[in-house]
């Protein structure tokens, strides 16, 4: 299994990493994206929106699985043309893992997902970019989109009209969720999750701002 550096033995800079875009390629190629994200619900929805648009997607479930995933993919010459990660992920964060690939030379573009504001720049120090949960998804494929050298391609045009989704993390726990249809439509500015609604609820019987 190969092993990242310790991040906090790589020297950070403030001045961005140049990044490598893939080079312009035939409308019948599709550019590689690989995607962690120990959400489940997350992992699967964006597997499925990058595969639609074209993507050739692999998708894992932790940091330690992403970087076996890079170092296979470097011993056959087939890196991603684009990485989207998550940050909080178990075994490694999406910036240790930015960190130790920085080691390893990859400069090919990647976009870290966190809902922490202030990693953007180190993200960026480290040759990253970030987009900030909650995210449109539209938004996320833009993005990704333009790192691929698809900067005319149109977002939603070939979409199912009828179908509405939404990532949203919770306000208070951090936990993640995909809504869909009218949850996604409706979805308020500041989210909770059901367990954080639930602790939040008063008991039948108990009165609100009784007491000290």
């Amino acid at each position: 299994m190969p092993m990242l550096p310790n991040p906090l033995d790589v020297q950070r800079t403030d001045t961005p990493l140049p990044v490598d875009l893939p080079p312009p390629r035939t409308t019948t190629y599709a550019p590689r994206l690989f995607i962690a994200d120990d959400d489940d619900d997350v992992r699967e929805t964006l597997a499925h929106l990058f595969a639609c648009d074209g993507f050739d997607v692999t998708a894992v479930a932790n940091g330690e699985a992403l970087v076996t995933l890079l170092d296979e993919a470097r011993r056959r010459g087939a890196e991603p043309d684009v990485l989207l990660l998550d940050h909080r992920m178990p075994c490694y964060t999406g910036l240790e893992v930015l960190a130790g690939l920085r080691t390893w030379g990859f400069t090919r573009p990647a976009l870290l997902i966190t809902a922490f504001g202030e990693l953007t720049a180190e993200a960026r120090a480290l040759g990253a970019d970030v987009i900030e949960k909650p995210f449109e998804p539209d938004t996320l494929r833009r993005r990704v989109f333009d790192l691929v050298g698809w900067a005319n391609r149109t977002v939603g045009a070939d979409d199912d009209a009828d179908l509405a989704v939404a990532l949203v993390v919770c306000a208070s726990c951090g936990a993640q969720e995909r809504l869909v249809d009218d949850d996604a439509r409706n979805n308020p500015p500041t989210w909770f999750c059901v367990e954080c609604r639930a602790r939040a609820r008063p008991a039948r019987g108990d009165v609100i701002g009784d007491g000290d």
